[in-house]
């Protein structure tokens, strides 16, 4: 019975994680309050307001041979 609980537990985490790093990628709020979030949509803000990602850095060339 404990492994069951364990197993049940460990893909629950797994399945916030995985919501968690989704809701990051779009750029929302993961652990945002509805208070927050209504007041934001009051003033007009959304998701499209949220400042656009760092672009990469380009990786360093390999010396020649």
């Amino acid at each position: 019975m404990k492994l069951l609980r364990w197993t049940i537990a460990g893909a629950s985490f797994y399945v916030v994680y995985k919501y968690s790093i989704g809701k990051k990628a779009k750029g929302e709020g993961v652990l945002v309050s509805p208070e927050k979030v209504q007041s934001d949509l009051a003033e007009g803000k959304g998701v499209d307001d949220a400042p656009a990602a760092k672009p990469k850095r380009p990786r360093p060339k390999r010396p020649a041979k």
